[in-house]
């Protein structure tokens, strides 16, 4: 489903990383552990096909990101860090009806409310859920867990198990402790990507 070959990229001349080789299956999930700054977020963001690489090439479905990306319409979505919300009520928010995805993270009973005046908390499920419902392929999530309390955590993470029984999640965090047990890991450091195989 995703494979990337030597990867590269840099700012302002300087690596971020370099030499990452990264195979995915088209059904599971896999998590990218790294300190900040270590290039997490850049490297979804590439696997996304919303940044080009330096170097190396991604293919998605043995397709280049913009080339799947245009093919099969919101086949491969990425969720920002930070949680991400429009003006209007929380259902404008959301590009897809999935009450399934609302309910199990909570939303179900909060769609006419203002999505600017919803907690921390809530608004990044927010920036999950409008992934989500859309059904993507591949879902690429940069630190889900950030800003959730432990209640909003454990929904979040027993729907993205179930998710992921039939689709891709590739989601970052910066604690392996959060890693469920059995999911393959990955850790990006010092400009390298290591297979942890499974905590």
């Amino acid at each position: 489903m995703i494979k990337a070959v030597r990867l590269g990229k840099k700012y302002g001349g300087v690596w971020v990383f370099r030499g990452v080789d990264l195979e995915l299956p088209e059904v599971g999930m896999a998590v990218v552990v790294g300190p900040n700054g270590s290039g997490k977020t850049t490297l979804l963001k590439i696997l996304a096909g919303l940044l080009e690489p330096d170097e190396g090439e991604v293919y998605i479905m043995g397709m280049p990101p913009a080339v799947a990306i245009r093919r099969m319409r919101r086949a491969v979505l990425y969720a920002h860090q930070e949680p991400l919300v429009l003006a209007g009520a929380v259902e404008d928010n959301l590009f897809c009806r999935n009450d399934e995805v609302f309910d199990a993270l909570g939303l179900g009973g909060l769609l006419g409310r203002k999505a600017r005046e919803l907690s921390g908390g809530y608004k990044k499920l927010l920036t999950i859920a409008r992934v989500l419902s859309c059904r993507p392929k591949v879902a690429l999530l940069d630190e889900p867990t950030a800003y959730l309390d432990a209640e909003k955590r454990k929904a979040l993470m027993e729907y993205l198990w179930q998710y992921s029984k039939r689709a891709l999640v590739v989601w970052t965090t910066h604690y392996i402790a959060e890693v469920p047990p059995g999911v393959p890991l990955y850790e990006l450091r010092d400009g390298r990507l290591r297979n942890l195989a499974t905590p």
